[in-house]
């Protein structure tokens, strides 16, 4: 009789056991029991399932070439691990509150244990699992966790490129694995010594809006977490260029100076490195002065080399410089042997192949503190900072930041205008005035933010001495 009743309980046991093999097995998920959206992306939710979180195994569903399942947390949350059984690769993608990636992951299929994430991904609303497979795929199980970790120090970022706009340097790089923040660093001689210009950044990508137009910078990148600091990243180098004779101006582009058969040029005397055009074999790029002028130097940035020709109001050539492209040269000031007088022409072209131009500007001033249109100026007195001030750090939606050094009362009227708004009156933009930055010929300068543009603010008060 015991044998007889054994036997059944011995039964009843390896089912059990069995029946727990296809429990995932691990505990506090933050999405256990979720019902997890499906859809070709995050906007547009084709349906909801509750297989891929119940801890079951068994149970699984079929995810569609280039189709994603997410799952959105009613705040945000810090991930440091994840678990999946799926029978194909996937893209894990977390994202802010503004639907913004702020990083990815990528899961291998074969692992089905806990994946540590190279580094805690903080302040995560939505996370994605995307298929990027070429076929269909079955997802089992899958979950994310937050079981403060402590990181490895971090990996250096890499591919740092710096861009130069008219008057900032536009920096990205790719992420440093176990990265929490990031510090940027600046020196204006290769290879340093560095100084931290801006820490805590949270994006891939900063704007350094303290720079002097015809200097040239140096710049590199750290990752920071709770362990540590990594080395820096490849330096990146450029040249801000100064606002010279040409700036804002049309070139026109023709098979000879005074043809205009060809579409004009705008984008070469913008002062931005990220916009170009492209000057074939056959034109030349040329400009007429309104009144004669002096050229002391040039300012430029090519794929190839450049002749260039100066003519007086007659058209008779009265100088010329031939730049020779260099692999590797960036953004540079060139100054002639010579000033160039009586300039009311310049003409520039490549004669044996296409190429790009960048940026092409003609100084008639080296002494980048006066104003290019005006020789030798005598510099007007800027007012010292009296009381109170207040650095204004100002995060855009986009990740840009802007900084503003500004009175008590400009930052007062910063805040009223900013109150308004948020209570729906007033303008949709406010200005900030340039002061002591105002570069160029210009008489005065404002840079405006919008408010529907803006992420956070915070103001840091000092007393100036």
């Amino acid at each position: 009789m015991k044998k007889l009743f054994l036997a059944p309980l011995v039964l009843f046991f390896l089912l059990l056991f069995a029946f727990n093999s296809n429990v995932f097995a691990y505990t506090d998920g933050l999405l256990q029991n979720q019902s997890i959206y499906y859809g070709k992306d995050i906007s547009s939710s084709e349906g909801s399932t509750g297989k891929w979180t119940d801890n079951d195994e068994a149970t699984s569903l079929p995810l569609t070439v280039s189709s994603m399942a997410w799952y959105t947390f009613q705040g945000t949350t810090t991930i440091d691990s994840l678990k999946i059984k799926s029978n194909s690769s996937l893209l894990v993608t977390f994202y802010n509150e503004n639907n913004e990636v702020i990083s990815t992951y990528t899961h291998n299929s074969s692992t089905t244990s806990v994946e540590n994430l190279p580094a805690q991904v903080a302040n995560v609303h939505t996370v994605a699992f995307k298929n990027t497979a070429s076929t269909g795929m079955t997802i089992y199980e899958l979950d994310v966790f937050n079981n403060n970790i402590v990181p490895n120090i971090p990996s250096a970022p890499t591919q740092l490129t710096a861009l130069a706009n008219a008057s900032s340097v536009d920096l990205t790089w790719q992420t440093g694995p176990a990265s929490s923040t990031y510090s940027v660093k600046r020196s204006t001689s290769p290879e340093g010594p560095y100084d931290t210009i801006k820490s805590g950044i949270k994006l891939l990508s900063y704007s350094d809006l303290t720079v002097t137009p015809g200097k040239k910078y140096y710049y590199v990148v750290s990752g920071v977490n709770v362990t540590g600091e990594s080395i820096n990243s490849n330096e990146a180098n450029v040249f801000v260029y100064y606002p010279g004779l040409l700036r804002g101006k049309t070139i026109h582009l023709g098979t000879s100076l005074g043809d205009t058969s060809a579409a004009d040029v705008i984008k070469w005397t913008d002062g931005i490195d990220a916009t170009s055009s492209p000057l074939a074999a056959y034109l030349n790029g040329w400009y007429e002065f309104n009144d004669s002028v002096t050229v002391k130097g040039l300012e430029l940035k090519t794929n190839g080399s450049l002749d260039i020709t100066f003519y007086d109001s007659s058209k008779n050539q009265i100088g010329s410089y031939k730049y020779s492209f260099k692999n590797g040269d960036l953004g540079k000031l060139i100054t002639l042997d010579a000033p160039i007088e009586n300039v009311k022409y310049i003409l520039f072209n490549n004669k044996t192949i296409g190429m790009t131009v960048y940026e092409f500007d003609v100084l008639n001033t080296l002494d980048f503190d006066q104003n290019p249109s005006e020789p030798n100026p005598e510099p007007e007195p800027q007012p010292e900072p009296s009381g109170d001030r207040a650095i204004l750090t100002i995060t855009m939606i986009t990740g840009l930041e802007k900084e503003y050094d500004l009175s008590i009362e400009e930052i007062d009227a910063f805040l009223d205008w900013y109150d308004a708004k948020e209570n729906g009156t007033g303008s949709a933009k406010f200005g900030f005035d340039k002061h002591s930055n105002n570069k160029g010929p210009f008489s005065k300068r404002t840079d405006y933010v919008i408010f529907d543009k803006i992420l956070t603010f915070e103001v840091s008060e000092y007393t100036a001495e």
